[in-house]
């Protein structure tokens, strides 16, 4: 398997917001989103991270999104269902530490 996180921008926020809307994920709070709201936080220095999984079987795509306040608290997190217990928020927290 092959996780590849990357910060997000303004202009690539789609899949963000489908991961954090969806009632049906992993998510750590609940709380909805927009793209016109993340836009704003990410204007104030806000941080959103996604990572894409690779594997044998192909692409799954962005499956995991993390958005990180200005001062650094987790504000958001979502993970998508299909990969649950393949220890991808394992190493996504670990590789993440340095970006």
């Amino acid at each position: 398997m092959t996780l590849t996180i990357k910060e997000k921008t303004a202009g690539n926020l789609a899949r963000t917001v489908q991961l954090l809307n969806r009632t049906n994920q992993f998510t750590c709070n609940g709380l909805r989103v927009t793209e016109k709201s993340l836009s704003e936080l990410l204007e104030q220095d806000a941080r959103i991270f996604g990572a894409t999984l690779t594997d044998d079987g192909g692409n799954h795509g962005e499956v995991l999104s993390l958005l990180v306040d200005a001062v650094g608290n987790i504000r958001n997190f979502a993970m998508s269902c299909r990969v649950f217990q393949r220890y991808v928020e394992h190493v996504f927290f670990v590789d993440s530490g340095s970006v």
